[in-house]
């Protein structure tokens, strides 16, 4: 039989559900912010591509601190739990130092990177995307995005 644990503080259940809402709308806020600063375009001119654009770079950022956390000594809290581990049963005889675990880890965490770019690369954005190169029509965006830096650079004016 299951005992209910009584909520230690003064706060109910219907404050607790309203402050989950709250921060779920404050969430909804900030991906939607982030979405318009990310690609440019306001909320109500936004496309689903846009929306997955936006939603695919903030996984982007937390998968590759993650990926890229394995490849030194001081990325991440587990690797010097393991470097530790390893000092304690070989002793200092082992060599683990900030350069040999970079160089036995930066190869798969290189590797690990590459994997997470081409699936965000499929799941958000699709196999499109990633042979766009090859997709007819795609010289006159080029140009057009030619056209856009040179028009703002000459808008800089010269440099003083």
């Amino acid at each position: 039989m299951r005992r209910r644990i009584p909520l230690r503080s003064q706060a109910s259940q219907t404050d607790i559900y309203d402050s989950g809402v709250e921060l779920n709308a404050k969430l909804e806020q900030s991906l939607s912010y982030i979405s318009e600063v990310s690609t440019g375009v306001p909320d109500d001119q936004r496309t689903p591509e846009d929306h997955n654009l936006a939603k695919g770079m903030l996984i982007a950022i937390a998968y590759g601190a993650s990926a890229g956390g394995t490849a030194t000594l001081t990325g991440t809290p587990p690797n010097l739990v393991m470097s530790g581990l390893i000092e304690q049963f070989y002793g200092d005889a082992a060599g683990v130092n900030f350069a040999t675990w970079f160089f036995y880890s930066a190869p798969s965490a290189v590797i690990i990177l590459v994997i997470i770019w081409l699936w965000l690369q499929l799941y958000f954005l699709g196999w499109r995307t990633l042979f766009g190169c090859f997709i007819k029509g795609r010289d006159t965006a080029d140009k057009t995005v030619e056209a856009v830096i040179k028009e703002e650079y000459t808008k800089l004016g010269n440099m003083t």
